[in-house]
């Protein structure tokens, strides 16, 4: 018997449509190559997590995926400590972050996307002072601790690796597209 993968994927991205771009969009492009294979279907079953709401999007509807609803406003709450806890009550198999940040209370095998803009940004960039510290954390505990890390091209995953000190082999490349 072969029993169905439980994955999780962080979509507190994808709830302001007006704001969707980068890792929304790469969110959201992923949900709709899933809602369109019936074979992944049958070997994956897909966890969503949303902090307030979920969108009106069409994909967003499909009863394929498993949405939750964590109803707590702050983001750092709902990323750090309520989503991890969730993600452990639902027994996944794996979870995925697309934005760039591990949360410390994530214990199961997890897949960060990481790229080399956001070492780039928290070291030389003008955000302001927390959003600078946040990434300077989070993702540094990513590069540490992330079960594998997505980069999205082979130039991308050179440079991840060099600037976070991570070794090629826990990097895999998923090449965004034309």
């Amino acid at each position: 018997i072969e029993f169905m993968k439980k994955i999780g994927i962080e979509c507190e991205n994808l709830e302001d449509p007006k704001s969707r771009w980068g890792v929304g969009r790469v969110t959201l492009n992923l949900l709709k190559e899933y809602a369109a294979n019936p074979e992944w279907q049958k070997q994956y079953k897909l966890y969503l997590y949303f902090k307030s709401r979920i969108p009106n999007d069409e994909v967003l509807r499909n009863p394929i995926f498993i949405k939750r609803i964590l109803g707590f406003p702050s983001f750092n709450i709902f990323y750090h400590i309520l989503m991890p806890l969730r993600a452990m009550a639902d027994k996944l198999d794996w979870m995925f972050f697309p934005a760039y940040q591990l949360p410390p209370l994530c214990f199961g095998k997890s897949i960060v996307m990481l790229t080399q803009d956001v070492y780039y940004e928290y070291k030389y960039g003008s955000l302001p002072f927390r959003y600078r510290l946040s990434y300077r954390l989070f993702t540094n505990w990513a590069a540490r601790f992330a079960t594998k890390i997505l980069a999205i091209s082979e130039t991308s995953k050179k440079e991840v690796a060099r600037v976070y000190k991570i070794k090629p082999e826990r990097i895999f490349v998923n090449y965004l597209g034309v």
